[in-house]
């Protein structure tokens, strides 16, 4: 197998968790992919399992507290910080997240994770209650404001017997997440390439074509991968506009969101930002109804009133793909659509360049509509000018990463 990691050091920071059993296939895993491990693991994670394990596992030494270390090194948590190109805290405990989120460095872990000048990457891993309570998600939403990178848990059966969230992640998706775009590197030419003093717009979310004032046509558009994007290009230096509809999912901190609900209002904001902003990449994520009534009913439209339903006039809305990408001038942004099908495999690249022409965009992504509405995880095409077509898969937050990272090499 290729070595994608290209001997490139990570620090694995072990917390007191019963998922640590996964951390040993996630030592496995980025040896096999080239990397080098180095093993931190906490007091209460030595007495679940021994560091001798993963001694074994890594080839390197395992380090427990700041005092009773083998190596021949001074200050090891300043050492440790400096020699990785990243640190991963798989399992992190609702107890270890609190000391992070609170700078508190009353261990060797939490001291790397204070000192260090390297990305930090989280896979939390608790009881559904603890990952819940509102202690844990203030944590949570400090550390995003402080760009922690968080590997959100899955939802399952727990060790306790107990279903919801709070699984780690397993170890393939957190390798996955490594390789979709995650760049562990200390040269200044790679840190350059973010999104720094860029200004982004997307859409995300359904739409809400109101009938009467009942009733009215929408979509199962969870608005995941939109709020996805967001968050990425924020934690990449980003200034964010995010234009959403109807969704039960909270903002990103520090992102600009204009709530909207049909498909004329989502057209009036973008054009609004447009004009007032120098928007660098717009992302059409959201799923805009392609039809509403040409005539609202202020009153409720009785049932028995099949005149009434049967003489509804629908018209077509306006392309807020096409409109964006079909500006003709200097603040044309670099315009990425996505478009949501339901065709046969065979059929579903051709359709989906053929949509990249139609709508001049210069990216475009096609899902599989009933299979990613309200999914955490998808399968995607990412096209481009030229044939060029990607294949992608994971959750949404992977493949947003993905999407931000092949922007980046290919486009800025």
């Amino acid at each position: 197998m290729k070595e994608t990691l290209n001997n490139q050091a990570f620090i694995l920071g072990i917390s007191g968790g019963v998922a640590l059993y996964k951390s040993c296939e996630l030592v496995r895993l980025l040896k096999k992919n080239g990397a080098r491990v180095h093993v931190v693991m906490t007091k209460n994670a030595t007495k679940l399992i021994s560091p001798q394990v993963f001694q074994a596992l890594s080839g390197e030494d395992v380090y427990t507290n700041m005092w009773n270390y083998t190596a021949n090194i001074s200050m090891p948590h300043i050492h440790l910080s400096r020699i990785a190109c990243a640190i991963l805290i798989a399992p992190a405990t609702a107890n270890f997240i609190a000391k992070i989120a609170n700078g508190i460095a009353d261990d060797l872990l939490s001291s790397i994770c204070l000192s260090r000048s390297v990305p930090l990457v989280i896979a939390p891993a608790m009881n559904v209650e603890m990952w819940n309570n509102s202690a844990t998600q203030r944590n949570y939403k400090t550390l995003l404001q402080d760009n922690v990178h968080i590997l959100e848990p899955n939802t399952g059966n727990q060790a306790c017997g107990d279903n919801g969230p709070g699984r780690m992640q397993e170890p393939e998706e957190i390798l996955a997440f490594i390789h979709n775009g995650f760049c562990f590197t200390k040269k200044p030419s790679d840190q350059k390439r973010n999104f720094k003093n860029k200004t982004v717009l997307i859409t995300a979310g359904p739409t809400f074509e109101a009938i009467d004032p009942i009733r009215g046509i929408t979509n199962r558009s969870s608005g995941k991968l939109g709020y996805a994007i967001a968050e990425i290009c924020k934690n990449e230096g980003a200034k964010v506009f995010l234009v959403s509809g109807p969704v039960s999912i909270s903002a990103p901190p520090s992102v600009h969101v204009l709530n909207i609900e049909s498909a004329d209002q989502m057209l009036k904001k973008v054009r609004k930002i447009l004009e007032d902003e120098d928007i660098d990449i717009f992302f059409s994520v959201a799923a805009v109804s392609d039809w509403t009534p040409k005539k609202f009913s202020k009153n409720k439209i009785k049932k028995n009133s099949d005149s009434d339903f049967k003489n509804i006039n629908w018209i077509q809305t306006k392309d807020i793909i096409y409109e964006v990408a079909s500006i003709r001038n200097k603040k044309r942004p670099f315009v990425v659509g996505f478009a949501a099908e339901t065709v046969a495999d065979k059929l579903f690249s051709e359709i989906c360049q053929k949509k990249l022409t139609e709508k001049k965009a210069d990216m475009l992504i096609g899902t599989n509509g009933p299979k990613t509405f309200g999914s955490d995880h998808a399968d995607m095409l990412i096209c481009m000018p030229n044939q060029e077509n990607i294949n992608v898969s994971g959750t949404k937050k992977q493949i947003a990463t993905k999407i931000i990272q092949l922007i980046k090499d290919k486009f800025f």
